[in-house]
């Protein structure tokens, strides 16, 4: 498999940076096959996240998801490229998680204006613009969860 799923999260589009980043995203080489807008609803941010919020065992986490994304507009896609190692080159033009610490060159360092420290004073979610599976299965897993 090559391809992989991302999402523009709802602090990217109220920023309504999803045109720039679509431009940013096929001129580094990526394809983007399958693209739709979605109206988030708990269930399916629950599923999403459900991974994370296990592994934390974190019922304020938990919160924290559902008022970032519940009744908001994401962006769904399915994307590949034509270099046969999709998820780890896209997660490279990303940036790391925390945008204060990705690098100007990478998505999140360009268009990022939150960081770890901060979302965590304020008890939220880190706003980051955009998510990108992290492996070939979890890929899988959120394109049928997305687009099913």
């Amino acid at each position: 498999m090559n391809r992989s799923y991302v999402m523009f999260k709802p602090d990217c589009i109220e920023r309504d940076l999803s045109d720039e980043l679509v431009k940013t995203i096929e001129e580094n080489g990526f394809i983007i096959e399958k693209s739709k807008e979605v109206l988030v609803d708990e269930d399916r941010i629950l599923q999403h996240y459900a991974e994370v919020i296990e592994r934390l065992n974190s019922e304020s986490f938990k919160q924290s998801i559902l008022n970032a994304f519940v009744g908001k507009k994401v962006i769904a896609m399915q994307i590949t490229n034509n270099t046969g190692d999709c998820i780890a080159k896209f997660r490279e033009l990303l940036g790391p998680t925390d945008p204060a610490k990705a690098a100007p060159t990478t998505i999140r360092g360009k268009y990022g204006n939150d960081s770890m420290e901060k979302s965590k004073a304020e008890g939220r979610m880190l706003n980051n613009l955009v998510h990108a599976s992290d492996s070939e299965e979890n890929a899988e897993k959120e394109l049928m969860l997305w687009f099913n």
